[in-house]
C-alpha cells in the first residue's frame, strides 16, 4: 500500500469510526449464508445516500460473491460480498477487495481495512436498499448493557472500536435487533434504483437486411 492510499485510508477511518461498525470476523456463519437473492444480480444506480440524493454515478454491479462500484471522481473498487438469512432479515457482509493503485473510492473506504461491515437488506421492486449496523447506537447499547465484544485501539478514542465478536456471537446479536429501526436507521441509509435496461436495438425498415 502506497504512502498516499494510508494517509487517505487513516483519515476516512477517523471520520467514518462513528457511523457504521467494523468487525474483524464474519457476521454469519456457514449455516446462514444464502446464496444471492433472485433479483439483486446486475447493474444498479446510487438513488441516495444518508438521506441525500445522488445523481450522475455510473451503476453499481453485483455479481454472485461481489459488488463492483464507482464513487463520484470515477474511481473503481470491488466488495467481496456474502449475503445470508436471519429468520426472515437478508444481510449483507461486505469485506474490502483492491482498490486503484493510485486513487481510493470513498466506498471501498467505508471499510477502511480488510474488516467486514453488516447492512440490513430490503429489495423492493427495483429499489435496493441498503442499512447498516448504527456504530453510534451499538457503541451506547454496549457502554450500558454489554454487548459484542471489542477492543479500542486508542485508549483516548471511546468511540473508534474494532468489533471482535464470533459469527454465532454476531448472529445471535443481529437475531435480536434486526427490526430495530435504531439498529439500522433510515439514516444511513444507501438507496440504489435499477438500472434501466438497454434498449432493444431498431427493427429493420421493410427491405432492409438485419445482417448488412
Amino acid at each position: 500500500m502506497n504512502a498516499r492510499l494510508a494517509a487517505l485510508l487513516l483519515a476516512s477511518f477517523l471520520f467514518l469510526a462513528g457511523c457504521v461498525v467494523q468487525s474483524i470476523r464474519p457476521f454469519a456463519t456457514a449455516a446462514s449464508r444464502v446464496p444471492m437473492p433472485e433479483g439483486i444480480a446486475g447493474e444498479w444506480l446510487l438513488a441516495s445516500e444518508h438521506g441525500d440524493a445522488r445523481e450522475g454515478y455510473a451503476p453499481w454491479t453485483f455479481a454472485e460473491d461481489r459488488l463492483d462500484l464507482i464513487d463520484q471522481h470515477g474511481n473503481r473498487a470491488y466488495l467481496e460480498t456474502t449475503f445470508f438469512r436471519l429468520d426472515k432479515h437478508l444481510f449483507l457482509d461486505s469485506v474490502p477487495g483492491s482498490p486503484d493503485d493510485d486513487r481510493t473510492n470513498r466506498f471501498w473506504n467505508w471499510h477502511i481495512a480488510p474488516m467486514h461491515l453488516p447492512c440490513r437488506v430490503e429489495l423492493a421492486g427495483d429499489i435496493l436498499t441498503l442499512l447498516p449496523l448504527d456504530a453510534n447506537w451499538l457503541n451506547k447499547l454496549a457502554d450500558a448493557e454489554g454487548g459484542p465484544s471489542y477492543i479500542l485501539p486508542d485508549e483516548t478514542e471511546k468511540d473508534w472500536r474494532i468489533y471482535t465478536a464470533s459469527p454465532e456471537e454476531w448472529e445471535a446479536f443481529l437475531r435480536q435487533h434486526a427490526a430495530n429501526p435504531e439498529a439500522f436507521p433510515a439514516k444511513l441509509a444507501i438507496v440504489l434504483r435499477r438500472a434501466a435496461p438497454p434498449p432493444p436495438p431498431p427493427l429493420p425498415l421493410p427491405g432492409e437486411n438485419p445482417g448488412e
